[in-house]
């Protein structure tokens, strides 16, 4: 009876909205609407507080395909959502429907957003998703085991939208894993067409791993055929895509137009582009955009370790411990163009970076071996050149193998030669100036050059961080009063060392409050 309640509820809202569709066309102006799901709430909700809060998530989605004209953001409380309601069905999968747009310039937008506290809690709007951690799954069973077993019982697609889009997808601080995809494309996200600008379906803090796939494992999106000119509009802004499989290409992603932004692409395997790959559909596309970003531990069978595409450009690049015969860190058909990267460790092929014809670039950057790591034409260099080992903190991790990324730190040791050499204030899509671990980027420079945008920054993705927080200032290994005597000297200095509380600011008291606790609480 409670579900019939809610079915005749949605009924009446997608009638309510169709009503209200005219006047929103006529002010351009989207109808704001949010929804609640939580698993532990009970049946009959309406979704639309937190005490009246769906608990099943399909009936969210179900809102949302009625709601003709509306900016929809779903909350999802903590725990596993599956898309079966219970039945087994492997066809399921969270369906994104196309719907119309309210105008010819305009997209809406549908955000779904996990990681809330949601009902039991003093705040259920509380949100912290590596704590109250939201799961979408297509694991119906609750069975699947390592390498991929007991896979034959889970969905196709955990996200999908078939046709495409015509909205905005903003998935943010979800885990998506268990997708099925084995004759298909996509199996933790799938999203054919993409209509609008880049950024048309973004990923922000998600984790999507072990998904299994012909293309693209973890994340598949991609223009139809009749589509070629529009980009993908995919961006994927931190978080983590892991454990993934491709039979085909694109183990973690495959994606014709993609920017990556302080994220981490590691352990995933295909037949081209273990991590990453595009433009297997057309030859004018297949680009990939990155700052700052870590390609490990991915693994291809015939070429492209960690990437596999036409185009590669950007910033920032820790492309480590891949394998591939053939490209055994990276293939780009026709060019790449990559500033300030780390390449180091990638094996199975003569060479880490396998290019194309065109001419490539390669600025200011640490590459392992040098130039015969790169070719066949060796690329233009722009500035330096190191061939140093980039002294990462753990490149084989506590399973002692180097090339599962997993459990390998590829943080910067504090006497590496990549650190504090590269001037460059400079951003690729305009996103924060943090690595994948969230640290900012301005360390070891003076307030007066982080004022001027002039940061001193380091090569590859992870920024190193001068250890502080147990009150070891010197980072001797002994917290006595020259802790404190050279905390001063920074904090007279105007260094951004001394800014503890906010960095790259302007040392305050309240930094030396917060180094004082710091140096009397010590290390637990």
């Amino acid at each position: 009876m409670a579900e019939f309640a809610t079915t005749v509820f949605a009924r009446k809202l997608a009638g309510s909205l169709a009503v209200l569709a005219c006047a929103t066309t006529l002010h351009a102006q989207p109808i704001k609407m949010r929804l609640y799901v939580d698993r532990d709430a009970p049946t009959g909700g309406d979704g639309f507080s937190w005490a009246s809060a769906f608990n099943d998530l399909q009936d969210a989605f179900e809102v949302r395909r009625e709601a003709i004209l509306a900016d929809v953001e779903i909350r999802i409380a903590e725990g596993r959502y599956t898309p079966d309601r219970g039945t087994m069905d492997t066809g399921s999968s969270f369906e994104i429907e196309t719907v119309p747009t309210y105008s010819a310039n305009s997209a809406l937008t549908l955000s779904i957003r996990g990681g809330f506290a949601g009902l039991g809690h003093a705040d259920p709007d509380e949100r912290d998703p590596s704590r109250f951690v939201t799961v979408l799954s297509g694991d119906l069973a609750g069975d699947d085991g390592p390498d991929f077993a007991n896979r034959e019982d889970n969905c196709e697609h955990v996200i999908f939208a078939p046709n495409g889009p015509q909205v905005r997808v903003e998935l943010d601080g979800l885990v998506i894993e268990g997708g099925n995809a084995r004759e298909g494309n996509g199996g933790g996200i799938c999203v054919n067409v993409p209509r609008f600008q880049d950024g048309s379906v973004s990923l922000t803090d998600c984790i999507v791993r072990d998904n299994l796939a012909s293309s693209g494992g973890g994340i598949f999106v991609c223009p139809a055929a009749d589509l070629f000119a529009s980009h993908g509009g995919l961006l994927v802004s931190g978080g983590m895509v892991s454990g993934n499989r491709a039979t085909r290409d694109g183990g973690g992603i495959y994606c014709d137009d993609a920017k990556l932004h302080a994220t981490q692409i590691v352990d995933n395997e295909a037949a081209y582009g273990g991590g990453f790959a595009g433009g297997g559909y057309e030859p004018s596309v297949g680009r990939l955009e990155f700052d700052r970003v870590l390609v490990a531990g991915n693994r291809a069978t015939i070429a492209g370790g960690g990437i596999y595409t036409r185009w590669i450009r950007g910033y920032r690049l820790t492309l480590a411990q891949n394998r591939a015969p053939l490209g055994s860190g990276a293939l780009a058909e026709y060019w790449i163009d990559i500033s300030f990267s780390i390449v180091a460790g990638n094996a199975g092929a003569p060479r880490a970076v396998e290019t194309g014809e065109w001419k490539n670039y390669l600025k200011s950057s640490c590459v392992v071996g040098g130039l015969a790591q790169l070719g066949p034409e060796a690329p233009e260099v722009r500035g330096f050149l190191i061939e140093k080992d980039p002294r990462f903190v753990d490149p084989v991790g506590l399973d002692r193998d180097p090339m599962r990324a997993s459990d390998n730190d590829y943080r910067l040791l504090a006497d590496s030669p990549c650190i504090d050499i590269v001037g460059c204030g400079s951003r690729l899509f305009g996103l924060p100036l943090i690595d994948p671990l969230g640290s900012y980027a301005c360390v070891d420079v003076t307030v007066f050059e982080c004022d001027r945008g002039l940061l001193i920054m380091d090569l590859g993705a992870f920024e190193y961080q001068p250890q502080h927080d147990c009150g070891d200032f010197n980072r001797d290994g002994v917290r006595n009063s020259q802790d404190i005597l050279e905390y001063l000297d920074a904090y007279a200095a105007r260094l951004s060392t001394a800014d503890l509380v906010r960095p790259c600011g302007t040392p305050r008291s309240e930094d030396f409050a917060e180094m004082l606790r710091r140096f009397e609480e010590g290390c637990p």
